[in-house]
């Protein structure tokens, strides 16, 4: 038997990315949020993943993704089926002013919204009551989340919080599946 190799693609932390990306289901809730325009070959969620995917890469976003996307392994990153020439910046800057349009503040009320009732409401600005906040009310929460960065004797960095979040701010983050440690 010929077995020949088609390609090889350099999987790093891009697939660790990737799936990240597909099991907190942002592609389906992106594509909920923008529905897939017949016209169009790829889909937002396309979009949004190629150009996270190509930031986390240390590439400049927009400039040249169609021909970086020749060095992954789009099929198992973002979905079967998508070709490198789909992901012209044409198409890219499409598909992120639908994504604009459509409010880009949703995917995250979406996903916090379910963590509120009436009787566990989010404080918003003033103490007003917020049990069914906005994708931008929610980012209000967050106005300054500052990180101290320690030099320790050893020479060593450690970072930390210059308060604790509020318990608002941590019922944010549980939504969305992350804790403080996104910070430090």
């Amino acid at each position: 038997m010929n077995v020949q190799v088609k390609k090889v693609y350099r999987n790093d932390y891009l697939n660790i990315i990737s799936a990240l990306f597909k099991k907190l289901g942002l592609p389906q809730l992106i594509d909920h949020l923008v529905p897939v325009d017949p016209q169009c070959q790829t889909r937002v969620s396309d979009a949004v993943q190629a150009i996270i995917y190509n930031l986390f890469d240390g590439r400049q976003a927009l400039v040249h993704v169609e021909r970086w996307a020749q060095e992954i392994d789009l099929e198992k990153l973002i979905r079967s089926g998508l070709h490198p020439s789909q992901l012209n910046d044409d198409a890219l800057t499409r598909h992120l002013d639908r994504l604009y349009e459509a409010g880009i503040y949703r995917v995250f009320q979406r996903r916090v919204r379910p963590f509120m009732t009436p009787e566990h409401p989010l404080k918003g600005p003033g103490g007003r009551k917020l049990t069914r906040p906005t994708g931008q009310a929610i980012f209000q929460l967050f106005p300054y989340v500052n990180v101290v960065l320690f030099k320790l004797p050893d020479g060593r960095i450690q970072r930390s919080l210059d308060r604790s979040l509020t318990p608002d701010q941590r019922r944010i983050l549980q939504g969305l599946g992350m804790d403080e440690s996104i910070y430090v």
